[in-house]
Parts: C-alpha cells; sequence; structure tokens
C-alpha cells in the first residue's frame, strides 16, 4: 500500500512539473502572439453588424459575459473596462 501511495505521489510531481512546463511554453506563445490592426478592425466591424441584429436581451446578455469589470471614478465617470478574454490576455488588456 505504502508503495502504491509513493508511486501516485512521484506520478502527482511529475505531472505537476509537466503542467508548469506547458503552462510556461503556452504564456510564451501568448506572448508572442501578434495580430495586425486591419485583422482586428475587420472582426470589430463584423462585430458590429451582428451586434446591430441581435435583440436587446441578447446585447444585454453579450455585454455581461463579455464584461469582468468597470471601474467607476469617485465623480462617476467609467474609468476602466475589463473584458474577460481568458487568464492570459485579461491581466493584458483593458479599455
Amino acid at each position: 500500500m505504502k508503495e502504491k501511495l509513493a508511486d501516485i505521489d512521484k506520478s502527482k510531481q511529475q505531472l505537476q512539473k509537466r503542467k508548469v512546463e506547458i503552462e510556461d511554453q503556452l504564456s510564451e506563445n501568448n506572448v508572442d502572439m501578434n495580430v495586425s490592426t486591419a485583422v482586428v478592425r475587420g472582426i470589430l466591424r463584423e462585430f458590429i453588424t451582428l451586434f446591430d441584429k441581435l435583440s436587446n436581451e441578447k446585447r444585454k446578455q453579450l455585454v455581461h459575459a463579455a464584461i469582468k469589470r468597470v471601474t467607476i471614478t469617485e465623480d462617476r465617470k467609467i474609468d476602466r473596462i475589463e473584458l474577460k478574454l481568458g487568464e492570459s490576455l485579461t491581466s493584458r488588456v483593458a479599455i
């Protein structure tokens, strides 16, 4: 029984080490990822066209799904909008 637990613990440690290596590789790949301005503009144009066709309720649902947090200043103006873009991008992208 002790041998089995030791084997499981060893496997767990190896898997955790591999997980860290893969996460490091993924974060390196995300840093190197560049998207042209033209591509972003095209995607936003298409998004706006589709957004305009949605009902008010669907628009509200979409906005709630895309926004992580809105920070408001003391004078009630929008200071910052954080989007839900995934862990790697959320920390680097804010409007």
